[in-house]
């Protein structure tokens, strides 16, 4: 079902949230389709999101690591890394 999910179009990034092992698994299903898509762990939600986020996955610019670590307003923070 995830190769179904992420394999049927291009996609411009990746919004982890939460979530557990599976969401390792759908980050390298992500990654090798869409390599040159940006991925954004939400570390806020906790999770494997959390995890992949101190791996050093997601955006180079400390702003946008630091909300994505500390922030809950994710409607916001959405318009802000996706534009």
């Amino acid at each position: 079902m995830r190769e179904e999910m992420i394999g049927f179009r291009p996609f411009r990034a990746d919004v982890l949230i939460g979530g557990m092992d599976g969401l390792f698994e759908e980050l390298d299903l992500f990654r090798s389709g869409h390599r040159a898509s940006a991925v954004f762990p939400m570390a806020s939600t906790g999770g494997a999101a959390r995890q992949i986020f101190e791996l050093g996955q997601g955006p180079n610019d400390a702003n946008d690591r630091k909300d994505l670590e500390s922030s809950l307003r994710y409607r916001a923070l959405f318009r802000q890394i996706l534009s």
